[in-house]
């Protein structure tokens, strides 16, 4: 019988959304083993998302921007002494972290994509047409461990009230008003979050769609949508853009009631756990707000749902799961698609009509 891991190591650096998914194979190893020191490599720009976990020992970070910090990496991976590895993703880049670490039991696919299961010494064939949480805890699961379906996100101490920051700032100075001759509104905690980016233009719905959208949930004046505002999320460099995009669509009198802003992933995430709702694409935000336990009404082009969208009743319970409503394109239903060869044909997710997505958002309402 093998000796309890004292030192255990998750491996699922990219991206974000896969790390969501991830948070369930974390509490499987916490309870399977209380007291081991358990890290998580993970992508240096997703380290906000899982540093807080109570389950969770320590990170460590990988830039895969930055080249020169492979070495040290894989000295620093050696040195540790790992007793049990997870190689969670199954790509050469993880196996091979997996292999650097040379801990006695190191856990994977059989199946891995890039000869990475070359990387670890215990591997189990795991069907690939499970969601994506599910053959993760499958991979677990078939190694002997126990199977724990918690979803939980935590948001790290200094990002905690930046939504009730975010509000102030707005009252005091109204400084995220867009454009600047935009009336200016007071803002409150009763407000929708939308996320209309993806890395992959592809998955996106047009930008004017959401804001005829947005022009719903608010109402033109104040009391006449179910929202008060909108806290439009994006990255730094996708702000300008999208800001512009609805500026085409929207009256300037309404932009005193959105924020556009772009966030730390802490930041975001305390965001989304505020939001009555939020409403976007296949991407990090969705996935985020899954374990933060906000409702979502997603909207999926090529990308499969049933593979990457949210966890579905088995796995969540048939409460939690029943506060996400998924929207797919019509011809896209019951078919797979690799969603890199669209690179940025939004044809697909564009099927859905504004008429559609708002239907769903009532029917998310309370």
């Amino acid at each position: 019988m093998s000796p309890t891991p004292q030192r255990i190591l998750i491996i699922r650096p990219s991206a974000l959304g896969d790390v969501a998914r991830t948070v369930p194979c974390l509490a499987s190893l916490r309870r399977a083993y209380p007291e081991a020191q358990i890290d998580w490599l993970v992508g240096s720009a997703f380290v906000d998302a899982v540093r807080a976990h109570p389950a969770l020992s320590g990170v460590v970070p990988f830039d895969r921007k930055a080249k020169a910090s492979v070495w040290p990496l894989l000295r620093r991976l050696r040195r540790t002494k790992y007793d049990l590895v997870c190689d969670l993703q199954g790509l050469a880049r993880s196996g091979l972290f997996a292999w650097a670490t040379r801990a006695p039991i190191r856990v994977g696919y059989a199946n891995a994509r890039e000869l990475g299961w070359l990387g670890v010494n215990h591997r189990h064939t795991i069907d690939p047409t499970l969601h994506a949480a599910e053959r993760m805890l499958a991979l677990l699961e078939t190694h002997g461990l126990p199977r724990v379906k918690d979803f939980t996100l935590h948001v790290p101490d200094e990002s905690q009230g930046y939504t009730t920051h975010l509000i102030n700032d707005h009252n005091a100075k109204a400084v995220y008003a867009h454009p600047p001759q935009g009336r200016h509104d007071s803002l409150d905690d009763n407000y929708v979050a939308v996320a209309p980016t993806a890395q992959w233009g592809c998955k996106c719905w047009p930008v004017e769609r959401y804001a005829e959208l947005i022009r719903r949930l608010l109402g033109d004046e104040p009391g006449d949508g179910p929202f008060t505002w909108a806290a439009v999320l994006s990255a730094p460099a996708e702000t300008g853009r999208i800001a512009e995009a609805m500026a085409d669509v929207l009256p300037n009198e309404l932009f005193g009631r959105i924020c556009f802003t772009s966030t730390t992933v802490g930041q975001m995430m305390d965001v989304i756990g505020n939001a009555r709702l939020l409403i976007g694409n296949d991407s990090a935000p969705l996935h985020l707000a899954v374990g933060l336990e906000t409702p979502t009404v997603s909207l999926f082009g090529p990308t499969d749902p049933a593979l990457v969208g949210p966890p579905p009743a088995d796995l969540i319970g048939a409460e939690a799961a029943a506060k996400h409503r998924v929207l797919r394109a019509p011809s896209a239903i019951g078919q797979t698609f690799n969603y890199r060869t669209h690179h940025n044909d939004d044809t697909l997710i564009a099927e859905l009509t504004v008429d559609a997505v708002w239907d769903a958002v009532v029917e998310q309402l309370p």
